[in-house]
């Protein structure tokens, strides 16, 4: 894994996995699995369940979260400096060590159709995504939305 230290002054260390993979690289199919991927890298590692991530970011007063595009997924937490190696632990073990347990599967599908709406209510994804429809070809990597069609 290559690691990017950018030193600056301040209270708060930002520590991110970014992952080559996105939208863009999947089989129209099975087009939304690496969005499905990344929510379910947060049920839990084989060393962490949900709760204990939640708690040791969370618990800090740190802020936790995730994004997938086209071209990558994103893992990453803000937290104090002072608890930056935590983060750095808790973020690679997030990443690397997800398990996916079968009984949330229907639970975390809910979630991404929620979320599908809440896009479709947004003026500036809904018009992302129109555009994306348009201009750009079925066969490309582009055309459907990063959540899945």
């Amino acid at each position: 894994m290559n690691k990017i230290y950018i030193n600056k002054k301040g209270n708060a260390t930002l520590v991110m996995v970014m992952i080559p993979i996105g939208s863009y690289y999947e089989p129209n199919r099975i087009k939304g699995v690496s969005h499905f991927l990344e929510h379910f890298c947060f049920k839990g590692t084989k060393t962490r369940t949900r709760k204990d991530i939640d708690i040791a970011i969370e618990g800090v007063g740190g802020d936790i979260n995730a994004y997938t595009s086209e071209e990558l997924t994103c893992y990453w937490a803000k937290v104090a400096n002072k608890h930056k190696d935590m983060a750095i632990n808790v973020i690679t073990d997030l990443a690397l060590n997800p398990i996916f347990p079968v009984k949330e599967i229907d639970k975390e599908r809910e979630v991404i159709i929620q979320e599908l709406k809440m896009y479709a209510d947004n003026p500036q994804s809904a018009v992302c995504e129109l555009f994306n429809k348009i201009y750009y070809p079925e066969i490309s990597g582009y055309h459907f939305p990063i959540v899945g069609k």
